[in-house]
């Protein structure tokens, strides 16, 4: 799979295909992030980034490709934190989701809201884990907030799977 995307990135840099050299990053990165590999991730999901706010602010439609860039980039610091247990990559995963999220609201894109909103509940219950008194409450309120946004985006798209997986 990877040596195929490799020719198909190649094939739209030939093009000068912008939206399929940032759909075949975005591929890359997760592949990247399956095998561990995540400052090269970082990489390709980067490109994939600029790639979407350049054609975000040109076409002024792509703000969902960009919000799913940060949660993918987010993605690449939790899995990275789960490996090395360095805290900084937790903070820059919830900055990236909470980025996905107000990019996601912005669109008005309620359907793949959820998905940012869910991993701000985890985010907020792994702080909760390792926090006590009013700081472990704080954490606990943000998250069930963000759980309940998310859960009302869910059933705003009658799509009982989704539904489902959510809860």
């Amino acid at each position: 799979a990877n040596e195929y995307d490799h020719k198909a990135l190649n094939i739209f840099y030939e093009m000068n295909d912008e939206d399929g050299i940032s759909k075949v990053c975005k591929t890359l990165g997760l592949m990247c992030i399956t095998h561990h590999l995540y400052n090269q991730a970082a990489e390709y999901l980067n490109r994939a980034l600029d790639i979407d706010t350049r054609m975000n602010i040109r076409t002024n439609n792509n703000a969902t490709d960009v919000a799913i860039d940060y949660m993918y980039l987010g993605l690449a610091d939790y899995r990275k934190f789960i490996d090395t247990r360095v805290d900084s990559l937790i903070h820059q995963d919830k900055a990236k989701n909470l980025r996905a999220y107000k990019e996601f609201k912005s669109a008005g894109n309620t359907t793949i809201i959820a998905d940012a909103c869910k991993n701000l509940m985890c985010i907020y219950l792994r702080y909760a884990q390792n926090s006590r008194g009013d700081l472990k409450q704080k954490y606990l309120d943000s998250s069930l907030v963000f759980h309940n946004i998310g859960l009302t985006a869910v059933r705003k798209t009658n799509n009982d799977v989704s539904k489902i997986d959510y809860l």
